[in-house]
């Protein structure tokens, strides 16, 4: 019996049937399963919040683990720049270097040039001085020489009077012989002689007459001036005044005149007719000199005119310390010709674009190999940058085989002066291998004024505002990156640039005067300072300055650089030559 409720809520005490037992019991199953599905579902929403959780936990590691990656990627970039950098320094700091280390040695080259010089003039005046003394002890001897022939003369002559004086007196002494009253009254009167000379030859013992008494014998000087004038030989002041004027004759008037000319009696002798004319082969030091710097306008001077050599004579004034210039290399020479007979400058006048001639130099800009360099590749091949050459070869002038004398100065391709530390805000200039550069502009606004800084400082002439500049030059658009022209290289020929051109722009003529040779320099420059359509960023190595533009009978050079890719920047040039 089990008690339940029936419909009016009565409490009832029968019992439950079986199929109210297996309701209850259904209804407790179904209870059963509402709580078990409950507590399942409270589970998968317990086990969804947990994967939800762990989900936000892996997003937030993977977020932090993406910043710290982000943040490793941020410290590896400035690892990167700080290393640059520190290379960048390093190789400012090594160029800085070997540029100190090459002013060094090329003022040692030059300290020991000048000791050479110095030696070689020391050398040279004391051979002038041995040649004076021997000229000198020369003329003694011969002095000496002449003395004593002049003694030798006048003690035979003395001897010749005494033998006629006693062969005149021999007859009248016949009868006065020994024995005779006279003669024994006469002899006391006689007295022998007591110089050797002065004894009677052919009487032995024999005496003089008493005569009048002989002269005090004559010094060297007096006795050669009197022989040689052929007259008696004076005596007293007279001889003085005589011996004088004859030492004073001998040796002391050429001696004054070689003062006042400059020259010693050596050189005075090697001015002779027959030395007018060194040999060909003669040394560069002793045949003649070479002046000014490597690059200017030389200057020779020569010590005597040069004999026509056989073959091409090549004399290294000044050995460079730059690059080697190997086959196919670009190569800046700067050429000119001097006569061997008087040294004067013979180089061919060369005209550039608007006709104007120039003389007394040549700048050519070649590559080295055969077609373009001709007899001269041999010559400049494997010679490095900063060298001056002496070459003494054969010419006909007017149908005579005479010297010609050329100089060549083999100047650099790159800029050649002392690092300066960049400026802030301007492009990087970054060098690369076998002479180029490349322009960075990373994270640098377009300019909009026209700005320059100069990189490394020349030491050369300055350029002016109607210079044509020899150089090399990269120009890139500030607006893409894209290269406009591009100069640099070690087989790329340099350009030439007219600052007076109005195509040539502002900016470069504006920034580039009162700028030395040997310089780079880095500029940032609007589109109204470059070509008028967008802004760039230009490098410049400035390595020579044509002579300025004169007529025909005018001092300067023509030049033979090539055109570069912008016809903005360059301008043309007469074709190379390395003729002259």
């Amino acid at each position: 019996m089990t008690n339940h409720h029936d419909d009016n809520g009565l409490e009832s005490t029968r019992p439950l049937t079986r199929r109210e037992r297996r309701g209850l019991e259904r209804l407790g199953e179904a209870q059963a399963q509402r709580q078990a599905a409950q507590k399942r579902a409270a589970e998968a929403l317990a086990a969804e919040k947990r994967a939800a959780e762990a989900r936000a936990a892996e997003q937030r590691a993977e977020a932090r683990r993406r910043a710290a990656e982000r943040r490793a990627a941020e410290r590896r970039v400035a690892e990167l720049r700080a290393e640059h950098q520190r290379q960048a320094a390093e190789h400012r700091a090594a160029e800085e270097a070997r540029l100190r280390a090459q002013r060094a040695e090329a003022e040692r080259v030059e300290e020991a040039r000048r000791l050479e010089a110095a030696r070689a003039e020391a050398a040279h005046l004391e051979a002038e001085r041995r040649e004076a003394e021997r000229l000198a002890a020369e003329r003694l001897a011969a002095q000496r020489r002449a003395a004593q022939e002049a003694r030798r003369l006048e003690a035979a002559r003395a001897d010749e009077a005494r033998a006629e004086a006693l062969r005149a007196r021999a007859p009248r002494a016949a009868h006065r012989l020994p024995g005779s009253p006279a003669a024994a009254h006469r002899l006391p009167e006689t007295r022998s002689s007591e110089a050797g000379p002065g004894k009677l030859r052919g009487f032995p013992g024999g005496s003089s007459d008493r005569v009048a008494p002989e002269a005090p014998p004559a010094v060297g000087g007096q006795r050669a001036l009197g022989a040689a004038l052929n007259r008696s030989r004076p005596r007293g002041h007279a001889a003085l005044i005589l011996v004088c004027l004859a030492v004073a004759a001998i040796i002391i008037l050429p001696l004054a005149l070689s003062i006042v000319n400059g020259k010693s009696p050596a050189s005075t002798a090697m001015a002779s007719p027959a030395a007018t004319m060194l040999p060909a082969d003669t040394p560069l030091d002793q045949a003649m000199s070479v002046s000014g710097r490597v690059g200017a306008r030389p200057v020779v001077k020569l010590k005597a005119p040069l004999s026509a050599p056989s073959s091409l004579i090549k004399d290294t004034l000044i050995t460079g310390e730059g690059r080697a210039l190997q086959p196919g290399d670009a190569a800046l020479l700067s050429i000119a010709t001097f006569s061997g007979t008087d040294g004067k400058n013979t180089t061919t006048p060369g005209a550039d674009s608007e006709g104007n001639e120039h003389t007394g130099r040549r700048l050519v800009s070649v590559s080295v190999d055969q077609a373009s360099l001709n007899e001269l590749t041999d010559i400049v091949k494997g010679t490095t940058e900063g060298t001056r050459l002496v070459l003494r070869g054969p010419v006909v002038v007017d149908g005579a085989t005479s010297t010609e004398i050329t100089v060549i100065d083999v100047l650099p391709t790159l800029a050649s002066g002392t690092a300066v530390a960049p400026v802030a805000g301007m492009p990087a200039v970054i060098p690369g291998d076998s002479g180029g550069v490349t322009l960075s502009l990373a994270g640098l606004p377009a300019p909009t004024r026209s700005t320059a800084a100069v990189l490394i400082q020349g030491a050369g002439e300055q350029v002016h505002s109607d210079s044509r500049i020899i150089a090399r030059v990269q120009a890139i658009s500030w607006t893409d990156g894209s290269v406009i022209t591009n100069d640099y290289g070690a087989k790329v020929l340099p350009v030439a640039v007219d600052l007076s051109n109005a195509k040539t722009y502002a900016g470069l003529r504006n920034h580039l005067v009162d700028v030395p040779v040997g310089s780079r320099v880095v500029l940032a420059l609007p589109a109204d300072q470059a070509r008028g359509d967008r802004p760039v960023a230009v490098v410049v190595d400035i390595l020579a300055i044509e002579d300025p533009k004169t007529d025909a009978s005018g001092a300067g050079p023509g030049a033979t650089p090539t055109i570069g890719s912008d016809p903005e920047i360059s301008s043309p040039a007469p074709a190379a030559t390395a003729g002259n």
